[in-house]
């Protein structure tokens, strides 16, 4: 007697099986627990514990949540209040300008000083130093030499975001594979022509997850740099109701940095996987 198996062609025999549907099920499931779980657990906590204070400092979350829709999102379509568009606009302004600022500058340097071995060397006892350096360290000397306009924050944020850039790129660089290099001169390829189609796209996951990184690093710096002399900002805005001890106002500032936060690595991880499109399915 000729078993399934055996009848069964060589497309059927290797098509995977999908799992059945309560077992999709129970993977998405698990997947929402692993996410969200202990955030939500944290929440009930804090929400059981502020129901039991009688401190003005410890507000429950859904205070926490119906103040920032009210101080944040009860305006007219878009449904964003002129307290949004002042602060919020502001320090995306800042933030975005500096970032900008320390890609261009980190990857154009990171080039320069990846394609050469004898800079890479020199030049790396420097890199971890100025990498190493906290960066509200530095808040003071960028007051001293810039005063406490835009320029000065900006600056800081570039300054601070630029050495994970730089070095990611550097070591992107340096790490390309030389035979690809070597068959790109052999193909007649020139300097430039190499660096468009054979160096930037080797590299360029380095670069990305560097541009990652100095964005997160430009989201704390525009806080730290709004809490100090600013007249507007999301961050000044915190520190604002923190001196007027309006608490669950500065929470709600609080609650917008975690929005901004989350929006911006949201889109940048959409725009590195577009970018990375042939990296993901080489990797897969």
């Amino acid at each position: 007697m000729t078993t399934r198996t055996q009848e069964a062609g060589p497309a059927e025999s290797l098509a995977p099986v999908k799992p059945p549907t309560y077992a999709r099920v129970a993977g998405v499931a698990r997947d929402l627990v692993v996410r969200w779980g202990v955030l939500v657990v944290a929440v009930v906590v804090w929400h059981q514990l502020a129901r039991s204070s009688t401190s003005g400092y410890f507000p429950v979350p859904t205070d926490i949540l119906d103040t920032t829709r009210t101080l944040w999102f009860s305006g007219q379509p878009p449904f964003v209040t002129d307290l949004f568009t002042e602060n919020v606009g502001s320090s995306l302004g800042r933030l975005l300008q500096g970032w900008a600022l320390a890609v261009v500058i980190g990857i154009a340097g990171g080039v320069l000083i990846g394609s050469s071995a004898l800079a890479a060397d020199m030049v790396r006892p420097l890199l971890d130093f100025m990498r190493s350096i906290p960066s509200p360290a530095v808040l003071p000397v960028f007051l001293v030499l810039l005063g406490i306009g835009d320029n000065m924050r900006v600056s800081l944020i570039a300054f601070v975001s630029l050495w994970p850039v730089l070095l990611n790129t550097v070591e992107g660089v340096r790490t390309v594979d030389r035979v690809k290099l070597d068959t790109a001169r052999v193909f007649g390829l020139g300097r430039v022509a190499r660096l468009r189609h054979v160096v930037f796209p080797a590299a360029s996951p380095k670069i990305l997850a560097g541009m990652r990184v100095a964005l997160s690093l430009g989201l704390n710096l525009m806080v730290i740099s709004e809490l100090v002399a600013a007249n507007n900002g999301v961050g000044h805005f915190v520190d604002a109701s923190q001196d007027y001890f309006r608490i669950v106002d500065m929470w709600s500032g609080i609650i917008m940095i975690v929005i901004i936060g989350i929006l911006l690595n949201l889109s940048f991880m959409a725009l590195e996987k577009r970018l990375l499109r042939w990296h993901i399915g080489e990797r897969a």
